[in-house]
């Protein structure tokens, strides 16, 4: 019993000797933040006695805390009453950190040297360029931070020192001045090389010799450096060892490369490990080429790339393994992802209206890696089924190969169209930006109209056969949500029809973008889409075989399709040629809402004869859109700028992806 008591005694003293720690001097807005960031350090002290040295720690805390608010006057005094420590604050002004100048002429604009100043300061405390609170420390860094830049650029002998520092009363802001002491811009010259031989270096060198002489920047070294490295790589010296040190002297930069080479090796076997359904055979063509070749782990790197691109495997390691005979064998340890996947999705378009579907999806059908897929849609205007099958790696080379049938069902404006097809496909994409894909389809269309007349409709039923390729070029730096880059693309296709009337043609649809950063926040976006198909027989094209235009992607003041020529019955009868350029400014709000003002203009025409650049019709509107990592949802609205008897004023669109 008198030891329960002593116990309990014990902890009830523990529990009355808890100090209490309070603020005073400050403002309710900061006293809840003030006290929820101190609330880590505070723990051990308050869980104690009040004593003089715990009082004043909490005092340093918190002078430190208030100290990076921008508080370079804060005096926080400490106090004991009883078992409560008492912290009274005097903040003193705030000051905030403003103009950054240098005192003497540099290769630097002011907007450069203001963002590297301010960059430790942004990075460090998560603060805007335009509150970024006034601390002495940040002061050197910034300084510290532009001379490093400098030197990244060239100039290696740059030195940057804080000359001065003034307040501005009025505004509370902290002007920096500095002393940018420059020096010359340094260049490249030769490198030298150590335990090579001299036709080594001659091939070598001839991998970066158009840098040699130009400024030698930090880009330009990791460059060299990286090129060297490669060129062992390439060779089938894996393991060479490869150190540089970096001499700058009167305005030159000499880079001095100590090599180890090493055994130069060739590709023996290749072993796989760790895989249960993919066929061995299937992962190990994707390596078979480089076998009993020299070794090039650039090449095993882009092997193992698409690899893992096929989305058959969430891991593989390749493990080179060398032997004293000169010969290298690689291992791979594979680890299998989910294959199979079954998903719905439901959405809503201003054009397709209700938007339903349903997907299947086996990336490693048969343990052969074929990528089978299936889909079924319904829209407002039609429904969809499709199934396709994919060989990533067609003939042992770095071609897929695609065979896709589809169905569908579609309701434009003005009449009804059915049509059963099947297409093959190649594609080839010799570089990580340009592919290349050749198509071979054909499918029979059924095409029917209550309300245009037979020579407006053209063909109601026949086969089209046809033969095309698509080039691609994409720069952009995102291929869902890009800010900056080019992107194009170019198709050409000859085909025929056979059936209540018999013809051929040959199309051509060229598109362009490009995406310029103006400001940190603000884009622009420039588009020009022209195309034109020409058939031996106008009067013999389908109607579902010309252009269309008008909508989200295109002149935005009209309906999908809504642009150009009309029936009588004022149903979009589309042309044989079209062009549409557009312009957009756009400038993130606040991630992820984004505001755009855009300018469309364009036409079609009913004759490929008539395509001509005079007289479009025009749009100018205002797009809401939220960024997701889907891509863009997009609230627009094009206004007609040159509207013309029976055309819209105005027309509204929602839609999800990039305009163009």
């Amino acid at each position: 019993m008198k030891i329960v008591f002593a116990i309990c005694s014990l902890l009830l003293c523990g529990i009355a000797s808890a100090a209490e720690v309070r603020i005073v001097g400050v403002d309710k807005l900061s006293l809840p933040l003030y006290q929820d960031q101190l609330k880590p350090r505070l723990q051990y002290i308050s869980a104690r006695p009040a004593t003089s040295w715990r009082a004043d720690d909490a005092a340093f805390y918190l002078e430190r805390l208030i100290l990076r608010r921008g508080y370079s006057q804060v005096d926080v005094q400490w106090s004991i009453s009883g078992n409560t420590i008492i912290l009274k604050v005097n903040n003193g002004p705030r000051l905030f950190y403003g103009a950054v100048q240098s005192q003497t002429q540099t290769t630097l604009d002011n907007e450069t040297l203001t963002n590297y100043f301010y960059q430790p300061i942004v990075e460090g405390e998560l603060v805007g360029l335009k509150n970024a609170p006034y601390i002495k420390e940040y002061t050197q860094r910034g300084a510290s931070n532009v001379e490093n830049y400098l030197k990244s650029s060239g100039f290696w002998q740059a030195e940057v020192r804080v000359e001065n520092e003034y307040v501005d009363i009025e505004t509370g802001r902290i002007h920096v001045l500095l002393d940018i002491d420059q020096g010359g811009l340094h260049s490249l010259t030769r490198p030298r090389f150590t335990g090579i031989s001299s036709t080594t270096e001659q091939e070598m060198i001839k991998e970066f010799s158009t840098l040699i002489g130009q400024p030698s920047t930090t880009e330009n070294i990791v460059k060299i450096n990286n090129d060297v490295s490669n060129y062992f790589r390439r060779t089938g010296y894996h393991f060479a060892e490869v150190n540089v040190t970096t001499e700058h002297h009167n305005s030159r930069t000499t880079l001095a490369f100590q090599i180890k080479q090493g055994k130069r090796y060739i590709l023996r076997d290749v072993s796989a490990s760790g895989h249960q359904d993919t066929q061995t055979r299937r992962i190990l063509r994707f390596f078979k080429p480089m076998r009993n070749k020299v070794y090039d782990a650039d090449a095993a790197d882009k092997a193992t790339n698409r690899l893992l691109n096929t989305g058959v495997f969430k891991k593989v390691v390749v493990t080179p393994v060398p032997h004293d005979d000169g010969f290298l064998d690689l291992d791979i340890e594979l680890e299998e992802g989910k294959t199979v996947t079954t998903s719905a999705y439901i959405g809503t378009d201003s054009y397709e209206g209700l938007v339903l579907g349903v997907t299947y999806s086996d990336l490693n059908l048969s343990g052969k890696m074929w990528q089978f897929s299936s889909r079924a849609e319904y829209t407002g205007r039609g429904l969809l089924g499709e199934v396709g099958i994919t060989e990533p790696f067609f003939a042992g080379e770095d071609i897929s190969f695609n065979l896709r049938a589809f169905a569908l069902q579609r309701s434009p404006d003005g009449y009804e169209k059915y049509e059963l097809g099947s297409e093959a496909s190649w594609t080839w994409q010799p570089t990580d930006n340009y592919s290349i894909r050749g198509y071979l389809g054909s499918s029979f269309v059924s095409t029917s109209s209550s309300s245009m007349t037979q020579e407006e409709l053209g063909p109601n039923d026949y086969l089209n056969t046809r033969i095309g390729i698509i080039q691609s070029l994409d720069l952009r730096n995102d291929p869902i949500l890009p800010n900056q880059g080019y992107n194009g693309e170019l198709l050409t296709e000859f085909g025929s029809i056979i059936g209540d009337a018999d013809t051929s043609y040959f199309k051509i649809d060229l598109n362009n973008s490009y995406r310029k950063k103006l400001l940190e926040n603000t884009y622009l976006i420039s588009r020009f889409d022209v195309g034109a198909i020409v058939p031996a027989n106008s009067e013999k094209l389908p109607i579902d075989r010309r252009f269309f235009s008008g909508g989200t992607n295109s002149v935005r003041s009209f309906d999908e399709r809504g642009l150009g020529p009309r029936s009588g019955s004022g149903d979009p009868l589309g042309g044989e040629s079209y062009w549409v350029g557009s312009a957009e400014l756009v400038r993130e709000i606040r991630k992820p809402f984004h505001l755009a003002l855009f300018y469309d203009l364009g036409q079609v025409y009913s004759d490929y004869e008539d395509l001509n650049f005079s007289s479009p019709s025009q749009a100018v509107g205002l797009s809401a859109r939220i960024h997701l990592p889907i891509g863009p949802i997009r609230f627009e609205y094009g206004y007609n700028l040159n509207r013309k008897v029976k055309e819209p004023k105005g027309t509204f669109h929602f839609t999800i992806g990039a305009s163009f």
